[in-house]
């Protein structure tokens, strides 16, 4: 008894056949670019900023969806395209829009209440830089970011609060 095929092309035209591979190609390539800018974001760790939640080289999913279907909260970890850097980085959400943020004794402080870090490894100081003792508020639609690894990372202590569109996901 011969195989039976899933789909024998040799009955179909040659024209046809060129033309449900272009369509194949066109909806494939349909998908990749909806998939990559409306679902998932790939990125990669650049950095030790975020040492020990995440390391240099390590490959993460920005989930882009979930900006439409919850509001960013603190603690999230978020990749972001700061319009000046070349490639996107990944912070630590700690404060929101319309909160003040304070770093002073090694600590950071939001809404005048310390934060707890968890995530921070046992007796982790946080220098404050150049915003050590001043208060920053955040303004609406932004968010004040850090990497976890306090010492080894450039973010909103330098640059500011990051902006609401900046944001590519969230990384789980």
């Amino acid at each position: 008894m011969a195989k039976r095929k899933l789909f024998d092309y040799s009955r179909v035209p040659r024209r046809q056949r060129t033309h449900i591979l272009a369509a194949m190609l066109f909806w494939s390539v349909l998908m990749y670019v909806g998939i990559s800018r409306l679902v998932l974001y790939a990125v990669e760790v650049s950095g030790e900023s975020m040492v020990p939640t995440l390391h240099d080289g390590e490959r993460c999913v920005a989930h882009r969806w979930m900006l439409h279907v919850r509001p960013l909260k603190r603690g999230d970890i978020v990749a972001v395209q700061i319009p000046w850097f070349d490639s996107p980085v990944i912070k630590r959400i700690v404060a929101l829009p319309v909160e003040t943020v304070r770093v002073e004794s090694g600590k950071v402080w939001v809404n005048d209440e310390s934060l707890a870090e968890y995530y921070l490894p046992a007796g982790a100081l946080t220098d404050g830089g150049g915003m050590d003792g001043k208060t920053f508020e955040v303004l609406p639609d932004c968010y004040f970011v850090l990497g976890d690894n306090r010492g080894a990372s450039v973010d909103s202590r330098d640059f500011g609060a990051v902006r609401r569109e900046w944001v590519l996901g969230v990384i789980y």
